[in-house]
């Protein structure tokens, strides 16, 4: 039954990924809620957890006097890596590097993973498997990116050798509605994300000079006609209506 729904489908549906897009330099708290597939964690959670830290190492380094710079959030709202790794404990989740020993066999088979933590500089996001299917979680781009098995493991090696720590998410993550849902619909490469415009089809350069031709060569046709030729030899108009055209040039050659 479920392979003849999946057969039945025209697009593949990603509204069920929580997915939230970034806001300032906050993508530490957007890697963490789209890690968990809802707004579970806020600046001021991430705020306290900060502050905490910083008392701690205060104690334990015996500061005294003014207040050292945070290390655990920037002046621009970035948090520290501590501060991400405490807040995932308090849910009995933990990152822990891949290259860490005891994580290889996550960088012999990242598929055995249910989630990634990606971090360069002052960036993070999370990479996540739902059902069989994993999907970047970026809170740069404007929605999720579907990763095959193979794109997985070369993403992670591509992300390793330009500079950027990945975490193994450990623990048991919550189970969502995304889980569910592709458990059923498995991403299907072949077919367009629901929402997406379609790409725009490259008009052939000879066609579309052989459509100028003709309208430059009867401009008076319609008023339509006069206009795109305007367009077209105008230097100051910037865009130019192909489709329309396209159009002219069919009407055109039937008059």
């Amino acid at each position: 039954l479920t392979e003849i729904k999946n057969n039945m489908r025209t697009e593949n549906d990603l509204s069920c990924i929580y997915h939230e897009e970034q806001d300032a330099s906050l993508c530490g708290i957007h890697t963490l809620n789209n890690l968990v597939q809802e707004n579970l964690w806020t600046v001021d959670d991430l705020m306290n957890i900060a502050r905490g830290l910083d008392a701690q190492e205060k104690e334990i380094f015996q500061v005294k006097g003014s207040p050292k710079k945070s290390d655990n959030i920037s002046d621009s709202g970035e948090f520290s890596v501590q501060v991400l790794q405490q807040a995932l404990e308090a849910f009995g989740l933990r990152a822990v590097p891949i290259d860490n020993p005891a994580m290889q066999l996550y960088q012999d088979t990242p598929t055995l993973a249910t989630a990634y933590l990606c971090n360069c500089d002052s960036h993070w996001f999370a990479i996540r498997r739902f059902g069989d299917d994993w999907f970047d979680l970026d809170s740069c781009k404007d929605r999720p990116h579907h990763l095959s098995v193979l794109h997985l493991s070369e993403t992670l090696a591509t992300l390793r050798m330009t500079g950027y720590t990945v975490y193994v998410v450990t623990g048991e993550i919550p189970s969502c509605k995304a889980d569910q849902h592709f458990a059923e619909n498995a991403y299907d490469p072949s077919l367009p994300v629901k929402g997406d415009q379609p790409p725009v089809e490259p008009v052939d350069g000879e066609m579309l000079a052989a459509i100028i031709q003709s309208l430059c060569d009867n401009p008076s046709t319609t008023p339509q006609a006069e206009k795109v030729v305007v367009d077209r030899q105008t230097p100051e108009i910037d865009e130019f209506d192909e489709e329309e055209a396209l159009k002219l040039a069919i009407q055109l050659s039937m008059e």
